[in-house]
């Protein structure tokens, strides 16, 4: 009886390592899966974003979506002047969104530096506030404004972009950063 006793310890143990592997194996999956879906919904709304000039129409006149070759245009400018690093060339061009147009405030020539997320946070907010400022080295001239995008915000990065002067789109509704909903 004792065997027996020590054999079904024994696999007690077995089972109980290998239900801990396969809840382990499942945790990772799900981290996977979760990260997938971040990451598609993610590109669903760049497309979003890249592909419907009509959602900028509140923050500038006339908006025009860069294409690849007029950003590579620009870039290639500003590096020629002097004004861009290629380090800095290679930051701008990561944007998720160019956009130019005229400024609604001096009907002079503007930009929009937009991050598209699914669920913005500080990052998109921190990226919009770089980009937006090597555009200005490229543009000096021009008005830069840093856009986070996306249907729902982090408290922290509505926070952050109150404080650093990022508008917030959601859905064509353009948030002023003193607009931001806490």
């Amino acid at each position: 009886q004792r065997r027996h006793y020590e054999e079904f310890v024994a696999q007690r143990a077995e089972t109980d390592r290998r239900f801990a592997e396969m809840a382990e194996a499942i945790r990772a999956l799900t981290q996977r899966v979760s990260d997938l879906d971040g990451l598609t919904r993610g590109w669903i709304h760049e497309d979003r974003y890249r592909t419907r000039s009509r959602r900028y129409r509140h923050l500038l006149l006339d908006p025009h979506i860069l294409s690849v070759e007029e950003r590579e245009q620009l870039l290639r400018e500003a590096e020629a002047a002097g004004r861009l690093t290629a380090e800095e060339a290679a930051e701008l061009d990561e944007s998720d969104v160019l956009v130019r147009g005229r400024s609604r405030a001096t009907g002079g020539e503007a930009f929009l530096v937009v991050e598209v997320s699914a669920k913005v946070d500080t990052d998109d907010v921190e990226r919009a506030v770089e980009r937006a400022e090597i555009l200005r080295k490229a543009r000096p001239e021009a008005e830069v404004i840093p856009v986070a995008a996306g249907p729902e915000i982090h408290p922290l990065a509505a926070r952050a972009a109150r404080d650093q002067g990022v508008w917030w789109l959601t859905d064509g509704r353009p948030y002023a950063p003193h607009e931001i909903p806490e």
